[in-house]
């Protein structure tokens, strides 16, 4: 992420491209002006001042568009090709006007325009140097060369070099900054509007190449930024001070070099120590930062370490509810199996007794009155009893038992694969045909995709969810049951989503919100059982991650939906588990479950 003084410095850099464009359109406009007019001011400054060639003026306003249009690199690709033959049209003209000389051949290019005005005005042999330059900069701009090198930058360096000592030598009055002997000048207008295009060059590609060190936001880009001014403007506005007071008269040549001596070195001493408190400010502020993130480091150790322990409690609290009911489940059965097995002793001594004694009366032909009262009273009174109390100590350990299977169905380690579920649900489908026949039942099995979880208790989901189909048909009709997997627009594309219809006696909106609950069978003269089939399923496919729901009419029918996790991509072929894995499998994850009761 960028920094908000990074953000500043680049819209600064814009701001300042944009300015050196119009200064640069309005040198050029001005000198066609002048030439236009006659105005000899708007070429060349001053009387003795070699005026800008209206040639050099029209492609120092070509380079001004082609820079505006380049200015960003994310233009679109018309800009990028009108601003490049632009370009390469002022490259053209000022590598003709150099070669001219370098050859010493005639290239009239720059007599076309103004010519009868002119009187022998050319391009300069450095001017035209500075347009080759200009132009090899704009159309490389983004070319990169050995990995961060641009050379556009650098063709934009020599012509602000050039410019510049061209502006130095107009300042200071010395021809041989700004010409070359015996070839005409490069113009003042020509050299300002040279220079502040190759540093609108610069400016345009601010954090690439060699403007990289002079635009970060380090203590390098810090310090290059308050030196760069100071190293060009001090030491020319001092030496030309110098030089206009030596001429003036006000000192000789000597007192004139002390002077320029020691106020260079008193003015970059002020320079450096501006420029060293501006970055020991910059690094307190990094220092601020450091201890912020710091502090903001601890406070999130902290609170990581805040939050896992907290975590690390809930789940001890979880794990000690989970190990208290896993108690009390145990207990329970343990409280209730032990008076289980006196009254189902009791009552078989009791059956025993019963049958004794109905024996001895029944041998014995002495008084016929009480044999035959005793007799009703046996078979009246004490032998309904016992059928009643044997009929509840079985009820009570097939409770104890569902309430067992129920504790350990959340410990059974899974062995979780690819399960191939349709032969699955055909061979359930094969086991309930007895139950079906008696009710007339027809079974229709869809296209069912593979799931991915524990093939045992997999097995156990469809089991029941299908038996409880056929065991609430409704009589009255005949009964269709319908197994597929469907399409939900709001599930996730990781998991399958199995749906078991039937056309039943259905469950009332009363009652769907207790059919996942333990021990609750709201039509018991329907089917037998402890009303632990449907907790059973919800708990196995909750802890494969999936969900369980039902939609229901009474009259019509229910569906029950089942959503578990598909196979992944890499999963290996799905397992298709036989009647006798199966029946291995189920013993062998019985012995898992007692492994673990026990």
């Amino acid at each position: 992420m960028q920094s908000a003084k990074s953000n500043d410095l680049r819209n600064f850099l814009r701001r300042l491209l944009a300015f050196n464009c119009a200064v640069a359109g309005v040198i050029s406009c001005l000198t066609l002006i002048g030439w236009t007019t006659g105005a000899s001011l708007l070429t060349n400054y001053a009387p003795s001042f070699t005026a800008m060639n209206p040639t050099t003026a029209v492609a120092l306003a070509t380079l001004m568009v082609a820079l505006f249009l380049r200015r960003d690199e994310a233009k679109p690709a018309a800009g990028r090709i009108f601003s490049l033959t632009l370009a390469a049209a002022a490259t053209a003209v000022g590598a003709l006007c150099f070669l001219s000389y370098l050859a010493d051949v005639s290239i009239p290019i720059d007599q076309f325009l103004f010519g009868g005005s002119l009187d022998g005005n050319r391009i300069a042999p450095n001017t035209a140097l500075c347009l080759a330059l200009l132009g090899l900069s704009l159309l490389l701009i983004d070319r990169t060369w050995f990995g961060e090198f641009r050379p556009g930058q650098l063709a934009a360096l020599g012509a602000a070099i050039v410019s510049f000592l061209s502006i130095v030598g107009y300042g200071y009055g010395t021809k041989w900054l700004y010409g070359i002997p015996s070839f005409i000048p490069m113009a003042l207008p020509t050299a300002i509007a040279v220079h502040v295009l190759a540093w609108g060059v610069l400016c345009a590609r601010p954090t690439a190449g060699l403007m990289v060190a002079v635009t970060s936001d380090c203590l390098g880009g810090v310090m290059a930024r308050r030196l760069i001014p100071a190293a060009l403007a001090f030491p020319v506005g001092l030496g030309w001070l110098r030089l206009f007071g030596e001429v003036q008269g006000r000192y000789d040549t000597e007192l004139g070099v002390a002077l320029y001596a020691v106020s260079t070195s008193f003015g970059f001493l002020a320079i450096v120590w501006w420029c060293a408190r501006k970055l020991n400010a910059v690094d307190d502020e990094r220092k601020v930062a450091q201890q912020d993130l710091r502090r903001l480091n601890e406070e999130l150790e902290l609170r990581v370490e805040q939050r896992t322990e907290e975590l690390s409690a809930a789940n001890r609290e979880l794990m000690h509810k989970s190990e208290e009911n896993d108690m009390f489940v145990f207990s329970v059965s343990h409280d209730l199996r032990s008076p289980l097995v006196n009254l189902q002793g009791f009552s078989q001594e009791l059956t025993s007794t019963v049958d004794e004694l109905r024996s001895l009366w029944q041998n014995n032909s002495a008084n016929a009155e009480a044999i035959g009262r005793t007799l009703e009273m046996l078979d009246d009174d004490m032998q309904p009893s016992l059928r009643f109390i044997q009929a509840g100590v079985l009820r009570l350990s097939s409770i104890i038992d569902a309430l067992l299977r129920l504790s350990r169905a959340g410990r059974i380690e899974y062995q979780i694969q690819a399960v191939d579920v349709e032969p699955m649900v055909k061979r359930i489908v094969d086991a309930l045909q007895g139950s079906m026949k008696e009710r007339g039942a027809t079974v229709t099995i869809g296209k069912l995709p593979p799931a991915w979880g524990d093939a045992s208790a997999l097995e156990q989901v469809f089991g029941n969810l299908l038996s409880n189909a056929v065991n609430y048909l409704d009589a009255k009709r005949p009964g269709l049951i319908e197994v597929s997997a469907v399409n939900l627009p709001e599930a996730d594309r990781d998991t399958v989503t199995y749906q078991i219809k039937d056309n039943g006696v259905g469950i009332s909106a009363l009652h769907q919100i207790k059919v996942f609950q333990a021990f609750q069978r709201l039509q018991p003269d329907l089917a037998k059982g402890e009303g632990m089939g449907l907790t059973m399923t919800r708990r196995i496919v909750e802890r494969h991650d999936g969900r369980i729901w039902l939609e229901s009419v009474e009259g019509t029918g229910t569906t029950f939906f089942v959503t578990l996790p598909a196979p992944p991509a890499e999963a290996s072929s799905p397992a298709v588990v036989s009647p006798a894995a199966a029946k291995d499998s189920s013993s062998s994850t019985r012995e898992r479950r007692l492994a673990h009761a026990n």
